[in-house]
């Protein structure tokens, strides 16, 4: 670096000019220098419990220095179904790291049993909003490290501040199956619906497999589409063949396995599952009943037809 006009340095001089030079650089190229302790870094969703609704926001807040964090009184949480959506109850706030962590972490448990909280685990599903009691440090209802108070977290996803992060897996909301096609009393796919859109995979066969024990006989893995036309961006279709004329799901399973099919935009692996009719959810069925046989007698007989007897696949 040159000093136009300046000749020579003190060594005091010296040192205060590479520090100045130093500080410089890291207040460019150091993000974390950009946040003031207090401001909220992340805001992360979860489903604890894979159900499918987001039952859990983390806030992180920025504490470089490691000064200590308290909870006073109440603080004013609320969540909204999406963005300026309707209100959903937050059960609590509470302290999810330790609390002189960097950053330190929140956690804001909302209520599973709200109505307007819909079965979704996308980012979208829910915005967190905080309202500052004021006063600093000297809140009465608020999130504090005895100087600053939280940041505000406002509606609308307009930066780091205030934008949901999703970090829920996909989550299996229906599976149903179906003698789609040619109507001829065998099962031929099954439509597996996630909480969330999910990656693009025009074969994720390798991660699915089809099982019957005894109700279903010579059963053929077809293509698993996910996400990629005919099937919707949040489903799967399961294609497979079978030489058993039945439409009720019987002992038939379909098992995913973790694996590259089943990924979110933000990377969240959905979990095996096992889909039968005892599983949680269960098969749906969505294939009506077709004539398996038909046979006549003449139960008199007085050499005239005056019996039909029609079985169906279920």
């Amino acid at each position: 670096m040159k000093f136009e006009g300046i000749t020579s340095f003190s060594p005091v001089a010296k040192i205060v000019a590479v520090a100045v030079i130093a500080f410089g650089g890291f207040v460019l190229f150091n993000n974390s220098a950009l946040a003031a302790v207090g401001d909220v870094t992340d805001i992360s969703l979860y489903d604890g419990n894979g159900n499918g609704k987001i039952d859990e926001v983390r806030v992180s807040i920025e504490n470089t220095l490691n000064t200590t964090w308290t909870k006073n009184g109440t603080p004013a949480f609320t969540a909204e179904s999406g963005d300026g959506g309707a209100a959903i109850t937050v059960v609590s706030s509470s302290f999810y790291s330790t609390q002189t962590d960097s950053p330190v972490i929140l956690s804001i448990a909302l209520d599973e049993n709200d109505a307007d909280l819909t079965t979704s685990t996308a980012a979208t599903a829910v915005a967190l909003v905080y309202t500052q009691a004021g006063g600093g440090g000297a809140c009465a209802a608020c999130f504090t490290n005895g100087s600053v108070e939280l940041a505000g977290i406002a509606t609308g996803d307009t930066g780091a501040g205030n934008t949901e992060v999703d970090a829920a897996k996909p989550v299996v909301t229906s599976a149903t199956f179906y003698d789609a096609t040619s109507s001829d009393g065998k099962l031929d796919i099954i439509t597996v619906v996630y909480s969330e859109d999910i990656s693009a995979a025009a074969d994720g066969s390798a991660d699915w497999a089809i099982s019957s024990a005894a109700d279903f006989a010579s059963l053929v893995e077809g293509s698993v589409v996910c996400n990629t036309a005919p099937s919707a961006a949040n489903e799967c279709d399961y294609n497979f063949t079978t030489a058993t004329a039945k439409t009720d799901v019987g002992d038939l399973t379909l098992t995913y396995t973790a694996g590259i099919s089943v990924v979110d935009s933000a990377a969240n692996t959905a979990n095996t599952i096992a889909l039968n009719s005892a599983s949680s959810p269960a098969f749906a069925d969505g294939a009506a009943p077709q004539i398996k046989t038909a046979t006549y007698q003449d139960t008199d007989a007085n050499g005239k037809i005056d019996q039909f007897t029609l079985a169906f696949t279920e």
